[in-house]
């Protein structure tokens, strides 16, 4: 009996069985080579495997995120990059120069909240009352009484202290206030990346998703919110309410 003949599929098979899509992050070998930030949003419903070999030998791999629908993915990231990084339009509509971390957020956010989005809220079931049975009072054993040695004193040294400035939403809004960045525009609508990007360069904080880096900002730096074309936009305060946050 030929042992090969089992149940088994394998990686491509699986794939197309299961219809799973993606959306990647890749930079080609010709900007590796030239050493440019330049890099391209990419979607495919092949195996990653299979897609990668379509690519030039030496191109750098950075995401493969799986998504429900990789065509609708990948036009909201084109969408929001749009408002962040310089489209790099002499290569083709996908390629963007710009932060890989950044980048590698915001794909993460934007899939997160399109996976969401498309969750059917869940149905509550009422449950059946529990019976509680009563236990049987617990006999309490009186312990002795422990002896407390009496501790010498410790000698505590003094510290020198350390001049640096922790950096807090209201070092921020100081921040914003006083370099007055281009894309502030008060009393205005923004898009709520470019606030994130800020956000991220200040704090050098990449992790944080951006459902709670708005609500931590919320009535600090922007007190209303709007959707365009699909794209989140706050409404900034002006510079004189800015000032009144630190």
């Amino acid at each position: 009996m030929n042992s090969s003949s089992d149940n088994s599929i394998d990686d491509d098979d699986y794939y197309q069985h299961t219809e799973i899509q993606f959306v990647y992050l890749i930079r080609l070998r010709e900007q590796v080579r030239l050493n440019e930030t330049i890099y391209k949003i990419g979607k495919t419903i092949q195996t990653p495997n299979k897609r990668l070999n379509g690519y030039p030998k030496h191109s750098e791999i950075y995401m493969f995120m799986q998504v429900a629908n990789c065509n609708k993915a990948e036009k909201n990231i084109m969408n929001r990059f749009d408002q962040v990084f310089k489209n790099q339009t002499q290569y083709g509509r996908e390629y963007y120069k710009g932060d890989i971390r950044l980048m590698k957020t915001m794909i993460c956010n934007i899939c997160c909240e399109l996976e969401w989005s498309d969750v059917a809220p869940v149905q509550s079931q009422e449950l059946q009352p529990v019976q509680v049975q009563e236990l049987p009072p617990v006999q309490i054993q009186e312990l002795s009484p422990v002896q407390v040695q009496e501790l010498s004193p410790v000698q505590v040294q003094e510290l020198p202290i350390i001049n640096s400035e922790i950096k807090t939403i209201k070092s921020f809004c100081k921040y914003l206030y006083e370099t007055k960045p281009s894309w502030y525009v008060e009393n205005g609508f923004v898009s709520f990346d470019l606030i994130d990007k800020a956000y991220r360069q200040y704090f050098n904080d990449y992790i944080t998703q951006c459902m709670v880096l708005s609500r931590s900002l919320k009535s600090s730096l922007f007190i209303k919110t709007a959707r365009v074309n699909q794209i989140t936009k706050k409404k900034l305060v002006s510079y004189s309410t800015l000032k009144t946050m630190f």
